[in-house]
């Protein structure tokens, strides 16, 4: 018997990815280095860059929206208005780069990443088994890892691949070890009727 499960909404389309692969370096050509964001470029503090060519990203937005609302359809939620966007980000990394362990619950509903353009050698995004800290089971190996025993799960970056998690989904980035990694970040709020 399965108890409880994560469901992750993984599509994939490369022509998307196409279409915006421009205008992606033309705002991280516009963005300025900033500390805290080691080893790449993102606009994650500077929200205002994408917002001034927001139609660019139009094919984006519907195949965020697209799949949002597939997410919520495959979970069976009722009483859904309409899904938006709370924040969005592009982020390039380089050669060094990673993200350490977080979640995005406190912002949204949803949360997704798209990767417009992963070079070879891209980093996985990793995800992690809420009770993964405190897991008893986690020091013994098993003959087969699944997903009754894993406490992470790891996704390759791929060009055109867009995932869709609930936002408390506790998730990092491996070091990346690709010249260049560009992926857009988003978090989703959903409106109940």
């Amino acid at each position: 018997m399965d108890l409880f499960t994560t469901y992750i909404q993984n599509s994939k389309d490369e022509l998307v990815a196409d279409k915006i692969l421009d205008v992606c370096k033309k705002v991280l050509s516009e963005t300025p280095l900033d500390d805290r964001y080691k080893f790449g470029k993102t606009t994650f503090f500077h929200s205002k860059l994408i917002e001034k060519y927001k139609e660019e990203f139009e094919p984006l937005y519907n195949f965020i929206f697209k799949n949002a609302f597939e997410y919520c359809s495959k979970l069976e939620m009722k009483n859904i208005s309409n899904i938006k966007l709370n924040a969005i980000w592009i982020s390039e990394m380089y050669k060094y780069g990673s993200h350490k362990l977080h979640g995005h619950n406190n912002y949204s509903e949803l949360s997704g990443n798209f990767y417009v353009d992963a070079k070879p050698n891209s980093a996985d995004i990793v995800f992690y088994r809420h009770e993964f800290i405190a897991d008893p089971l986690t020091d013994y190996e098993y003959e087969n890892y699944n997903k009754y025993n894993s406490n992470e799960w790891r996704i390759p970056a791929e060009k055109g691949n867009l995932l869709i998690w609930k936002s408390d989904l506790p998730h990092s980035v491996d070091l990346n070890m690709s010249d260049s990694r560009i992926a857009i970040s988003f978090n989703l709020g959903i409106i109940k009727k």
